[in-house]
């Protein structure tokens, strides 16, 4: 089989020899089990899905399942049968199979183009072939998850049986409407037929404004109450929630599920989880964060429109949702809505929606915009410093009177909303420059909410790592259970410009390149390593304090492995080992930490 033809996997193919590069920088290759190449870099990188000469040394590690050494390209026994062998340009190879089970589905190899290169591959062979073989074993994970699809399409065929037993109402509408499934306990909770439903407009035998609202313009709801009028007579009160299903950016189709509402204690419990659930994903304990954590608890309940302000990567975001789910509103939907992603022509029609054929591409029913959408719940304008004037003007209107007109109407519409927005710009600069209103931003700054910097809140840093750190191991499939002291103190005397989202991004790399148990300074980002190095480290002012600092950091680490391995004789050994160093220079650390103890006390 040939698992490498679809562009998915030979994406993921060529994404891996790009990080392979970055990482060792050294040329990387990719063949598929014919010996056509599906992945490479310099000189391969313009070869791709072509075949490789006959006798190529990647046969031998296919057909053999080994690895393979070359020190010498074109004049070892492996290169006899290769018909470029007297032209070949590498100075040392070395290949890897990558194995599903027993089966080789293609090979990878590193590969030194220059004599530099080559004493560094030699020098480095064992933790090189490790690592090679560690990124093969992620392409072959990769695999087996596509392999796994053909058993998803085979379970589908089963879905009907697991509709008609969910205990819940279940009814599929697509984008234009018309009912797909309608199971038994829909019929019984609606007292509507599915042959009298099924493949035809929902709103033939019911109305519901939240799923109105779904199709329009792509909502979900989680649990919340909804009214159904069925026949147009009767009106029904149930508990709803709307998954949509969207492909390519295009909503597909919404799914419905609902059930009578009979527990409402149950609900409110729902609604209670959730808002722990927001405030438990802003990780830390600074005196900064607990501020503004205290701040969004005395507002939650208001009703007046707040501005959240702070550097790009400080979690604005999380911020307003925790607003939201903290308030009276938390029921009801949390619209987002980013402001400079949009092109200002197609800003206005978003944020207002538009009316039955208000321009030539517009939907032959109209749309409903996000701010109809977040009508009784929040909408959350981020990156509100980049919204065209014209339109400033407009929004303006809606928060002084709460009402709004789709394009292409004169009808207006009375809005009940909770308006937050956010910017990392300077308003009252743009405000200077002409680029922003001074009116709406006093109607935008009722209540202002300012987000510290990551590094206003160092004392944070290692409690987001720690987080970070298990979130990615997990969904890396990697068991790694901490950070090395040197690594600790590189993290926490970076400068982290791009705030939490950098953090984030800086230990999601460094659990795809570690390969122990703990975090070494080699897996973090190369920028970040050479910030300790080259600004950090040679100031005066920081190395004043830099033993205390380390001190301190191996301390914390010292007792985090304890705590892991545990106190025995046997077990300082391994803690000894996993640190590279000799049990008794272990146990001189521990004793210092004991002595330093007791003095402090």
């Amino acid at each position: 089989m040939q698992y490498f033809f679809t562009g998915k996997l030979q994406a993921f193919a060529q994404q891996t020899v790009y990080i392979i590069n970055s990482v060792i920088n050294m040329d990387v290759t990719i063949v598929d089990e014919k010996i056509r190449r599906i992945a490479g870099t310099g000189i391969y990188a313009n070869n791709i899905y072509k075949h490789l000469p006959a006798g190529y040394v990647f046969e031998r590690v296919i057909n053999f399942k080994e690895i393979c050494f070359i020190k010498e390209p074109g004049k070892t026994k492996y290169c006899e049968g290769c018909l470029e062998r007297d032209i070949c340009k590498e100075k040392a190879t070395l290949l890897v199979p990558i194995k599903i089970g027993e089966d080789v589905i293609g090979g990878m190899a590193l590969i030194a183009m220059t004599d530099r290169e080559k004493t560094k591959l030699i020098n480095n062979l064992e933790n090189y072939t490790n690592f090679l073989v560690r990124m093969a074993d992620l392409i072959s994970t990769k695999v087996e998850n596509e392999l796994k699809s053909d058993e998803n399409l085979m379970l589908s065929n089963n879905l009907n049986t697991i509709i008609e037993s969910y205990p819940y109402g279940i009814m599929s509408i697509d984008c234009y409407g018309v009912v797909m499934e309608f199971n038994r306990n829909a019929e019984l909770i609606l007292n509507i037929s599915a042959n009298s439903i099924l493949k035809k407009q929902y709103t033939e035998k019911l109305s519901c404004e939240l799923i109105e609202k779904a199709i329009s313009g792509g909502a979900s709801y989680q649990t919340v109450k909804a009214v159904f009028k069925i026949n147009k007579s009767s009106n029904k009160e149930l508990i709803l929630s709307i998954q949509p299903i969207v492909q390519n950016e295009k909503l597909q189709k919404i799914i419905c599920f609902f059930q009578n509402n009979k527990k409402s204690k149950k609900i409110n419990k729902i609604v209670e989880n959730n808002v722990k659930y927001s405030f438990n994903n802003i990780h830390g304990q600074s005196i900064e964060l607990n501020h503004v954590k205290e701040l969004i608890k005395k507002i939650s309940n208001s009703n007046s429109t707040v501005l959240i302000t702070g550097e790009s990567g400080t979690g604005k975001e999380l911020f307003a949702k925790a607003i939201h789910y903290e308030s009276n509103r938390s029921t009801e939907q949390f619209i987002a809505i980013n402001c400079s992603a949009i092109p200002d022509n197609l800003l206005e029609s978003e944020l207002f929606g538009y009316s039955k054929g208000a321009f030539t591409s517009a939907n032959y029913n109209g749309k409903m915009g996000k701010f109809e959408l977040a009508n009784k719940g929040t909408i959350f304008l981020d990156e509100i410093g980049d919204m065209p004037l014209n339109l400033q003007a407009k929004l303006l209107r809606v928060l002084q009177e709460r009402k709004i007109e789709r394009l292409g109407d004169t009808k207006t519409i009375d809005i009940d909303i909770r308006v937050l927005a956010a910017t990392n710009k300077d308003l009252k600069m743009l405000i200077s420059e002409k680029l922003f209103r001074e009116d709406l931003y006093y109607r935008l700054n009722v209540i202002p909410v300012h987000i510290p910097t990551l590094r206003e809140r160092k004392n944070d840093i290692s409690i987001l790592s720690k987080y970070f750190l298990e979130k990615y191991s997990e969904l890396l499939l990697k068991d790694i259970k901490g950070f090395l002291p040197d690594t600790l103190f590189i993290l926490n005397n970076y400068s982290w410009p791009g705030n939490v989202r950098e953090l984030e991004n800086a230990i999601e790399y460094a659990v795809n390149m570690e390969i122990t148990e703990f975090i070494k300074t080699s897996s973090l980002p190369p920028d970040i390593v050479n910030f300790r190095e080259n600004k950090v480290l040679y100031t005066s002012t920081y190395q004043n304090n830099l033993h205390e600092a380390i001190d301190e950091i191996e301390k914390n680490s010292l007792k985090e492995l304890l705590a892991i391995y545990g106190d025995s004789t046997e077990s300082k050994k391994i803690i000894a080992n996993k640190l590279d160093i000799s049990l008794s220079t272990l146990y001189r650390k521990l004793k210092r930490i004991e002595e330093h103890t007791y003095k402090k006390y």
